[in-house]
């Protein structure tokens, strides 16, 4: 009885035995580091195309994309510029372009961190853009430039392959204000189009990771 109660007493008094602890937070910081499909990834791309409002024009474009291949959030800031169109007026023609930049917020449809795969995506953007106006044949001819503002929507189709991208993009502007064409001393006038249709071949190379 005396050696059954010393032992228990024995194992009672005896100090824990020190267990060692991972921090819960430093393996998941160093599982997130190593895991390529939740680091953000920036995409450089460049395209061209057609405007097809009015009359037809070729359209380059500069993009930025940064987004998370398994994250349906994206950002996109983007550059483009249009070739010289022309409008039937008063028996002579106004030439007019846009130059307009784009900022915006879309969604996208899940990726993988590289390999090949398609992925749909789709933006609404806010624009500022350029217009320049000048008459073509007329006694005197003028220039004018204006400031616009306006929206955009857009949809991308694209396939990835590891670290470029081939991808098709229709999108659709609408500018806040009416631009017109006046004729000096005559009350004729011209609307220009507030709306834009554009469509896009591009390529992409990821810059970033």
């Amino acid at each position: 009885m005396a050696d059954t109660v010393a032992t228990v007493l024995a194992t009672w008094m005896a100090p824990p035995v020190a267990t060692a602890r991972t921090p819960i937070a430093a393996s998941y910081g160093e599982a997130a580091h190593d895991n390529p499909s939740v680091r953000v990834q920036t995409w450089v791309g460049a395209g061209g195309g057609a405007a097809m409002v009015g009359t037809l024009a070729g359209n380059g474009q500069l993009d930025l994309v940064i987004a998370r291949p398994t994250s349906h959030m994206r950002a996109r800031v983007a550059a483009l510029t249009q070739t010289a169109r022309q409008l039937a007026f008063e028996g002579h023609d106004v030439t007019w372009r846009r130059t307009h930049a784009e900022l915006g917020l879309g969604w996208q449809s899940h990726g993988a961190a590289d390999g090949s795969f398609w992925q749909a995506a789709a933006d609404l953007d806010g624009l500022l853009g350029w217009l320049t106006a000048s008459g073509q044949g007329f006694f005197q001819d003028h220039r004018q430039d204006a400031f616009e503002y306006g929206v955009g929507l857009g949809a991308r189709l694209e396939r990835k392959l590891g670290a470029w991208a081939l991808w098709v993009e229709a999108r659709g502007n609408l500018w806040a204000q009416r631009q017109r064409a006046v004729l000096s001393g005559s009350t004729s006038s011209a609307e220009l189009p507030r709306v834009d249709v554009l469509v896009t071949l591009g390529v992409s190379r990821r810059a970033f990771p």
